[in-house]
């Protein structure tokens, strides 16, 4: 950005729908019905609306390691992160958050952030329009 030009709009906000959309991804939240466990908090922060950050905080990133996992499809162009209270099985999950990467973009492109590096947090960033 250059100095003097106008700041894109911000977008700032904690994510509670089942479905979000925004720059061309697809946002879903999927909760275990079964399960009793913590609920994750997400905030996205956008600021050009062409990319996004997304902060999740589960109270067992900051403590255990393994209360995560990461899987990239990149035939469905898709992104799960799911947070576990107990052991890892599918099961157990008691929430997912599944990205849905447009098209013309690839899940190898979006960045996931360890909660061992962002405080406790998985921070998910996207790349914007160049």
């Amino acid at each position: 950005m250059k100095p003097g030009a106008n700041k894109p709009p911000l977008m700032r906000h904690i994510i509670s729908e089942p479905i979000t959309r925004v720059a061309g991804y697809t946002i879903r939240r999927v909760r275990n019905k079964k399960s009793t466990g913590a609920i994750a908090s997400i905030l996205i922060t956008t600021f050009d609306h062409k990319g996004f950050r997304l902060d999740i905080d589960h109270s067992k990133l900051l403590t255990d390691v393994n209360s995560y996992s990461v899987k990239a499809d990149k035939e469905y162009n898709l992104i799960v992160i799911s947070l576990f209270d107990g052991p890892k099985l599918a099961s157990n999950a008691t929430e997912e958050i599944h990205i849905g990467v447009p098209m013309e973009k690839s899940v190898e492109d979006v960045i996931i952030g360890s909660p061992v590096n962002n405080g406790g947090r998985i921070v998910v960033t996207t790349p914007g329009e160049e």
